[in-house]
Order: C-alpha cells, then sequence, then structure tokens
C-alpha cells in the first residue's frame, strides 16, 4: 500500500473533522438518549465513540509506538467524551507529526486477543484506525436516524 506522510495528514485533518461533527452531534443529545442502549456491541451511543477512542489509542499508541494507552473510559456526558476525544486526537497528532514516507512502510507486529502475531505496515494500521472509526459514525448516523434524529454529514467528501 503506498500512503505518503502528506496524504496521511490529509486523511486524518478529515477524520477529526468528522469524528469532532459527530461528537458535537451525540454530545448535544440528552444524557438519556447518549446512553441509551442501541443494539450494538458497545453498547450505547456513547459506548461507540468510547470504542473508536479506544480502538484509536490501542493502535497508535501501543502497536505503533509501544506505549501504554490511557486508562478505559466510559462517557456519561458529552463533555467528557469532549474531553476524551481531545486526549486522544493530541496523543495520536504527536506520534504522527515526525512520520515520513519511509517510517510509514515500516512494520509493526501485534497480536489481537486470541494471540495469534500478525504484521502490518504502519500506513495500514493508520489507515484501519480512520476507516474503523468511519464504519462506527455510519452506524451512529444510522441509529440516530431510525431514532428519528438528525445525524450531521460524517460522510468524506
Amino acid at each position: 500500500m503506498i500512503l505518503t506522510a502528506d496524504c496521511l495528514r490529509d486523511l486524518l485533518s478529515i477524520h477529526y473533522d468528522r469524528r469532532a461533527r459527530c461528537i458535537d452531534f451525540v454530545a448535544a443529545l440528552s444524557s438519556d438518549e447518549l446512553t441509551r442502549p442501541s443494539g450494538l456491541e458497545s453498547g450505547s451511543l456513547a459506548g461507540v465513540l468510547d470504542h473508536c477512542l479506544e480502538a484509536e489509542e490501542h493502535w497508535v499508541q501501543r502497536a505503533i509506538l509501544g506505549r501504554e494507552t490511557l486508562p478505559p473510559f466510559s462517557s456519561v456526558d458529552g463533555e467528557a467524551l469532549r474531553s476524551r476525544a481531545a486526549q486522544v486526537h493530541a496523543r495520536t497528532m504527536a506520534a504522527v507529526a515526525g512520520l515520513n514516507d519511509e517510517a510509514l512502510r515500516s512494520t509493526v507486529s501485534y497480536a489481537f486477543s486470541d494471540g495469534v502475531r500478525r504484521r502490518a505496515t504502519v500506513a495500514e494500521i493508520l489507515l484501519h484506525v480512520i476507516t474503523h472509526d468511519f464504519y462506527h459514525r455510519g452506524q451512529i448516523a444510522a441509529i440516530a436516524s431510525q431514532r428519528g434524529l438528525e445525524p450531521p454529514d460524517l460522510d468524506l467528501l
């Protein structure tokens, strides 16, 4: 996969813009609506966003950098969600700030909970973080629409 550092930074910029739109939408909901079961594995709308933030933190901090991640988190209100998102955003941007094209092609070894070791390039992992988030934002938009709410535009373009 060919993904340049400049292209990655552009994709991350779009990713964070769409995440902010989604968080603003979800954070404006009542506490009951924010934490209401959604039928998804992550539970509520807040739970889906918590999952996305934890996944990004894991992939960037642990898999790519080998650092400790922030402790697990459960959003109870919009401000807590915004605060956690700002922390993860800052940590990710600091991690990718110095990456160049060669660094993106470097390979990282990781394991899922099944214990099987896998390998991926840094670029593949970062692209996974971005697409994983878009996938779950689509779920949030679908659930909101089913509940009669009008979600913001969360698409790439």
